[in-house]
């Protein structure tokens, strides 16, 4: 499920719903965090597919007090009402959010410059404890990802939590760049 929930004190923030029916998935995570949905206060969508936005209504039904970010250019692809449409560049729970386009035209990532940490959505994916390009028939624009991620290379983070894959804890920075450099 490409759902994170990430907690600071008692308030939380929720990126990707994942896919439909998810919402009691994220509320139990919630619950292990000793949280609720009454303590979610922001949930940023990293894309309009539904593997990642597919559960936005009912979480939107259940965190009644929450603000739903997704990048502007998909709010179309998003058949939820209510969502604010981002350019990147906006902090949002002490979160950067960076527009990485080229797998949605509108697609999101979130760092947290202070704890090193970067969800990347589908801008980049994990295999074998590497990071990898995902699979170029599920990009709108490939030429536009690859610029993504040489930007991504440029910033600073240990970890890594990506949609496909399992999480880089440690360095992650540094597999970026060396995908990045890997690109044609």
């Amino acid at each position: 499920m490409s759902a994170y929930v990430l907690a600071r004190g008692n308030r939380a923030a929720i990126v990707d719903t994942g896919v439909e029916g998810s919402a009691n998935a994220i509320g139990e995570t919630l619950q292990t965090l000793g949280l609720n949905y009454d303590d979610v206060d922001h949930v940023i969508l990293t894309h309009k597919h539904a593997d990642h936005a597919g559960s936005t209504a009912e979480v939107m039904a259940m965190a009644a007090s929450a603000t739903v970010y997704a990048g502007e250019a998909d709010l179309s692809g998003i058949d939820v009402d209510g969502i604010t449409g981002v350019l990147g560049g906006e902090e949002v729970f002490g979160l950067e959010l960076v527009a990485t386009p080229g797998h949605t035209a509108g697609h999101l990532c979130a760092i947290d410059h202070t704890a090193g940490l970067l969800v990347a959505g589908d801008a980049l994916f994990t295999d074998g404890g590497g990071v990898v390009e995902g699979p170029e028939q599920f990009f709108e624009d490939v030429p536009r990802s690859r610029q993504s991620i040489r930007e991504l290379a440029a910033l600073s983070f240990n970890t890594l939590l990506v949609g496909h894959g399992d999480p880089i804890e440690g360095n992650a920075d540094t597999a970026v760049a060396d995908l990045a450099a890997s690109l044609p």
